[in-house]
């Protein structure tokens, strides 16, 4: 009897133990949950429809009458969770499905191809690290179901996990930076300069500068706007040394060395 009540609780281990190991179902609710947050994680409304479909193997995103749509297999997600212990390996598959979105994929699927894979495995990679998993979490559903082969559409395994190595690094060093200054919140600005034959813009400011921005939206200032005292003329302003004139129509007006006017550019006002 003893035996028999031994083996009794040894089965019983291995059912319970059994029953551990299967995890739980990522429903439909997780699913939606999920889609949620990584859109606001990205600053977008969600307007993804998000929806079940067990015809698939994997997931998928598509556009459906001007709807944009990612369906994905319960059961595939379910299990992949469940085989990583953790949810972020679903959550990782549909982020890279949002990416086709986000990317402008999905307005032309037959042209997929690797890049466009690559491109979404670090969009997943970023978005993962912002909404806080680990870069270990960021890549278990690649080491999982990753193809150690590449095929006409899709990258081998290392690729895909260098992608998404990069994607995360970017998020992390974002959030390591110091915040930027705005400009906004240094002056307005009130003018829109263009000179004929230069391709730059520059600003008339607030506090009567004139600024130019360069690659990493720093405004650098070139000069000082000054009333002009003729009513032919709205203002002057001082610009590499040389004074210039806007008139009434938001022409900009210089005086060539032989005394004579001739129009540069536009002065509009914002």
């Amino acid at each position: 009897m003893r035996f028999i009540f031994l083996i009794s609780l040894f089965f019983i281990h291995l059912v319970n133990h059994a029953q551990d190991s299967l995890g739980h179902d990522f429903s439909e609710e997780s699913a939606k949950r999920a889609v949620f947050n990584i859109v606001r994680y990205s600053g977008l409304p969600p307007n993804f429809v998000t929806r079940e479909n067990t015809s698939i193997k994997t997931a998928i995103a598509f556009i459906q009458k001007d709807q944009r749509i990612i369906e994905y297999n319960p059961e595939f997600l379910s299990r992949i969770s469940n085989k990583s212990e953790t949810d972020w390996a679903a959550i990782s598959i549909l982020a890279h499905e949002i990416g086709h979105h986000l990317m402008g994929h999905t307005l032309n699927p037959r042209k997929y191809g690797p890049g466009d894979e690559l491109e979404c495995d670090r969009y997943s990679g970023f978005i993962l690290a912002k909404m806080g998993a680990t870069l270990d979490e960021a890549l278990v559903a690649i080491s999982i179901a990753g193809l150690e082969q590449a095929s006409k559409t899709h990258p081998e395994k290392t690729a895909r996990v260098q992608a998404i190595t990069l994607g995360y690094k970017s998020a992390m060093s974002l959030d390591a930076s110091p915040p930027l200054e705005l400009l906004e919140d240094q002056f307005e600005y009130t003018h829109k300069i263009r000179f004929d034959g230069d391709p730059n813009t520059y600003y008339f400011t607030s506090n009567m500068t004139i600024v130019w921005l360069d690659e990493y939206a720093q405004a650098i200032e070139f000069g000082r706007v000054e009333i002009h005292p003729k009513s032919d003329y709205t203002f002057k302003f001082q610009f590499n040394e040389a004074w210039f004139h806007v008139d009434l129509a938001s022409g900009i007006w210089s005086i060539t060395n032989y005394g004579v006017f001739m129009k540069i550019g536009r002065c509009d006002a914002l």
